[in-house]
């Protein structure tokens, strides 16, 4: 049996990534979770490691003026939100400092970048158009569907998420509410929920998806066609300001012909078509998406578009050969793990003057950064976009040239 430790107290100096706050004890950095810059806090540590301490908040004897009461009865115990104690200002405020002091470490990073102020998502709460829960059946237990806990094993049974929209929520009540439904759930699968103001909210499990694959997505140019297991932003709210400030960014770089890595069903695309380029190239690995790309610009875009399904370090060479350098960006979009080396290299060793990164993950972008800033890519702005309220992390649109 481990001896619990001696409750210390902290001050803590800033939250990092995670959405901890680091203090430092005795030469040792300690990090501490639902707590807010400022703070002094009574905390015990949970685990110690070479360089760093975990610890286990006990109490806040001076809190910030900050901090508030959270709105979900799991917070510390479900994972998926870390900012609930704190007002939504503040949280905006942390981020941006945050994606700041990636950047500011990256070979990348000059005195002329312009940091825009940070966008806030319109809704805090009730914005998530998908969740993913995961099931339990009833045997040996009652059944259950939610989240897994902390502990990285436990499930919590949940009867909303604070996160999804309040459709979402109302076809889950309704589900929970069938005994057939609950009786009847597998074990260890996961339970989708998806909702389109068109389409209504609609349920699938595991891999078993029976109905309507295509569904429709409101973007600023009007409905979009999206496949219903593809990807598409989960903050709807906030793509109106998401799309403008790609438009913005291109609009400045005055690129005729803009390439679109990672293209999902063509949004970004649309904004580069709207913002003055003749010509865009989309490239991604989903078929479907593909198709609906190719729809959605005809209906929706101008000038040329061409889209091809592929991975996008085969299909990258060829189409970089193809362009016009002189008058050329890329939009890169990647998931949260980032673009890989040898994209990066592709991109560094072709003639682009110009690169627009749309990240969901500050910690790779400020490494694909560094990667990029060995082939003389500088850069010039930076703006952080809350796409994902309550959680540790948010979008960002930063431009680069050589």
């Amino acid at each position: 049996m481990t001896r619990a430790e001696t409750p210390i107290e902290l001050t803590i100096e800033k939250i990092v990534y995670s959405g901890k706050g680091l203090a430092r004890h005795e030469g040792l950095v300690v990090f501490v979770p639902h707590v807010l810059p400022g703070e002094r806090v009574l905390a015990e540590i949970v685990a110690r490691h070479k360089r760093h301490a975990d610890a286990r908040l006990i109490s806040v004897p001076d809190a910030s003026p900050e901090r508030t009461i959270p709105c979900c009865p799991l917070y510390g115990t479900c994972p998926g939100c870390v900012y609930q104690h704190a007002r939504y200002s503040e949280e905006v405020r942390v981020k941006q400092a945050q994606l700041v002091n990636f950047l500011e470490r990256t070979a990348a990073w000059q005195d002329a970048v312009a940091v825009a102020e940070p966008v806030p998502s319109p809704l805090d709460i009730g914005y998530r158009n998908k969740i993913v829960l995961h099931t339990r059946a009833g045997t040996g237990a009652a059944p259950a569907v939610g989240y897994i806990g902390e502990d990285n094993q436990t499930l919590l049974d949940i009867a909303a998420c604070p996160l999804a929209l309040p459709a979402i929520n109302q076809r889950l009540a309704e589900l929970r509410s069938e005994p057939g439904f609950m009786n009847a759930l597998p074990d260890g699968e996961d339970l989708t929920l998806r909702h389109t103001v068109e389409d209504g909210t609609l349920i699938w499990i595991g891999e078993r998806s029976p109905g309507k694959e295509r569904l429709t997505e409101q973007s600023p140019w009007g409905p979009m066609r999206v496949p219903r297991r593809g990807f598409f932003q989960v903050n709807p709210a906030l793509i109106p300001m998401l799309t403008e400030g790609v438009q913005t960014a291109l609009a400045a770089i005055k690129a005729d012909t803009v390439v679109d890595l990672y293209c999902g069903s063509g949004l970004l695309s649309l904004a580069a078509s709207h913002a003055g380029a003749t010509r865009t190239v989309g490239v991604d690995i989903d078929e479907r998406s593909i198709r609906f790309a190719e729809a959605n610009t005809r209906k929706l875009g101008s000038g040329e578009q061409v889209f091809v399904a592929g991975r996008v370090h085969e299909q990258l060479p060829r189409i970089l050969n193809g362009l016009a350098q002189t008058r050329s960006a890329l939009i890169a979009d990647p998931p949260r793990r980032g673009m890989e080396k040898h994209v990066l290299d592709m991109i560094g060793t072709s003639a682009l003057p110009a690169l627009l990164y749309v990240s969901c993950a500050a910690d790779t972008l400020a490494r694909d950064l560094n990667r990029l800033a060995t082939f003389g890519f500088r850069l010039r702005s930076v703006r952080m976009f809350d796409m994902f309220p309550r959680t540790p992390y948010f979008e960002s649109i930063t431009v680069l040239s050589r």
